[in-house]
């Protein structure tokens, strides 16, 4: 975890280049890649709506959790369960890949966290406009959501299962409801 007191270097060494940028799902390693998990109760409700958080060229991910707090390689709500990969030859400017998601991530540690304003997924849209993604500086919330709901990939079966396993589960209890209602007399 990231806070006020600990900052990261703009200058820190990464090793971009000696890097071989594999996805480890054992060790939710997702290199250049956006990530997600469902969020008990509201996924629930909302299957496109979860947790985000993005990764280093190292896999390394960071999230927004909290008031002043970016989650690093500790991924809030549990492991992750969808990916959607990035290619890091799309940004724009000088900064390599790491070097922006250090930058906005000690941004982020001096921001309030608000559900529904400024938020997780704020936080990645916010890195891929600094980053100028795909020559973007355009890149939303809604957007985030629904690329990572349509063209996300599921890790494994079960991280799948436990994707939408709540949203089967609260819309046949909302069915059951419905069709007992309707034949009460």
């Amino acid at each position: 975890m990231i806070n006020d007191d600990e900052r990261l270097s703009d200058d820190q060494d990464t090793g971009d280049d000696e890097e071989l940028h594999v996805m480890d799902i054992n060790r939710d390693k997702f290199p250049y890649s956006i990530v997600w998990t469902p969020i008990p109760l509201v996924t629930w409700m909302l299957p496109f709506v979860g947790h985000m958080g993005i990764a280093r060229s190292d896999g390394t991910i960071y999230d927004f959790a909290g008031p002043q707090t970016v989650i690093v390689d500790d991924f809030s709500f549990g492991r992750p369960t969808k990916y959607l990969r990035l290619d890091p030859s799309k940004i724009r400017g000088s900064r390599r890949w790491d070097d922006y998601i250090t930058r906005m991530s000690n941004q982020y540690c001096k921001m309030n966290y608000n559900f529904f304003c400024n938020n997780c997924h704020n936080m990645v849209a916010h890195m891929l406009n600094d980053m100028k993604y795909d020559g973007r500086e355009n890149w939303g919330v809604a957007e985030l959501c629904l690329r990572l709901f349509f063209f996300g990939s599921h890790i494994n079966t079960w991280r799948t299962i436990k994707t939408y396993i709540g949203f089967f589960v609260f819309v046949t209890f909302l069915f059951v409801l419905n069709f007992g209602l309707l034949n009460v007399k």
